[in-house]
């Protein structure tokens, strides 16, 4: 854990809820901004208009001309739809995941927390989700040494399969790295949780449970993997260590099995580190308090709400083709930071010297 407190992980990316909060609220903010950018770019137009209709005396209309409307606050996007949204695909990318032939934690591990990191500071209004979820995959892919084809990608997203929109994902890997300030390594929960269910393995805890009490070695696994899973659907991966949450993840399964959870601290070491009472209340308490608002509603009515939402974010951004004009102006710099790094890194690739 030594080295996890001087990673770029735990500087950057673990965040208290008041840091939170103001993440979100500057995320926000820049929509705002954007949004009175245009506003403004829409009345100068339509004085303009005004000032050309009163002007022309040959004009014998009454009326000024149809003018171009505002974008109303209102219009624009919601918070709760944007969380509804992040939820919905965080979630489709841990099923998509738990059913691919590569049954790889480091990759789901590194996919999901691509995505959210990305959305903790950029807003699903102004970055589709159906680009960034494969460019996600794609980019851990790589981190991971793990091989996908063009095929396997097209099997995955049909989105992909013309050339326009591979070049869109190539766009989003730009921008993914960039906002991720090239930050590919992510330590893994779930290998922190087999490390913890080997321990508990080597001390007896699982041969030692009574008839009455008796617990599966390989269901307790998957269950608490289920559980680290819906972890990444909550803020919990901000809030939380790695290492914290595979253990609130024994713990949580230990509560429901009514399992002594002192006697699993003591088994695990836990007692000598940490003060584990401080822990169940405090920590644990919220993640247990963050699971639980997660929306509960099926795939079926979760996809339904999310085209829903897609669908009224694609009408706001046809309707308004200036706010996507100021938009670029954003994803132009991310790409132009990318491709800095590429000019600056090969400044350091070392020169073969010719005989």
């Amino acid at each position: 854990m030594n080295s996890f407190f001087s990673s770029t992980q735990y500087k950057n990316w673990i965040k208290t809820e008041d840091q939170l909060a103001k993440i979100e609220t500057l995320k926000f903010s820049k929509i705002l901004k954007r949004i009175n950018i245009v506003n403004e770019i829409i009345k100068i137009e339509n004085i303009k208009l005004i000032e050309q209709h009163n002007a022309d005396k040959n004009n014998q209309s009454s009326p000024p001309p149809k003018l171009e409307q505002y974008i109303s606050t209102k219009r624009a996007f919601s918070l709760t739809d944007e969380k509804f949204l992040i939820i919905n695909y965080s979630n489709k990318i841990i099923q998509m995941m738990n059913t691919q032939k590569h049954k790889s934690s480091s990759l789901k591990n590194l996919t999901i927390t691509y995505f959210r990191r990305f959305y903790l500071k950029k807003s699903i209004l102004d970055y589709d989700p159906d680009f960034l979820m494969p460019a996600a995959l794609y980019l851990a892919a790589k981190i991971s040494s793990i091989n996908y084809s063009r095929d396997d990608f097209i099997k995955i997203f049909s989105l992909l399969k013309s050339d326009e929109n591979w070049e869109k994902l190539y766009n989003y890997e730009f921008y993914l790295c960039t906002i991720l300030d090239y930050e590919f390594f992510v330590y893994n929960p779930y290998q922190a949780l087999l490390g913890f269910i080997y321990s508990l393995e080597q001390k007896e805890f699982f041969l030692a449970q009574d008839k009455d009490n008796y617990i599966d070695q390989e269901d307790f696994k998957n269950e608490c993997m289920n559980l680290i899973d819906k972890m990444y659907l909550t803020d919990n991966i901000f809030l939380f260590t790695y290492s914290e949450i595979a253990l609130a993840s024994i713990i949580i399964q230990c509560e429901q099995k009514n399992v002594n959870i002192f006697n699993i601290a003591e088994k695990l070491g836990l007692d000598k580190a940490i003060n584990i009472k401080e822990f169940l209340e405090i920590k644990v308490s919220l993640m247990k308090k963050k699971i639980s608002e997660i929306p509960k509603v099926s795939i079926k009515e979760g996809n339904e709400k999310s085209k829903h939402i897609l669908k009224n974010i694609n009408r706001f951004l046809n309707d308004f083709p200036k706010y996507q004009a100021e938009l670029n102006k954003e994803r132009k710099e991310l790409k132009g930071k990318m491709n800095n790094f590429e000019i600056n890194f090969a400044k350091f690739e070392p020169k073969i010297q010719k005989k």
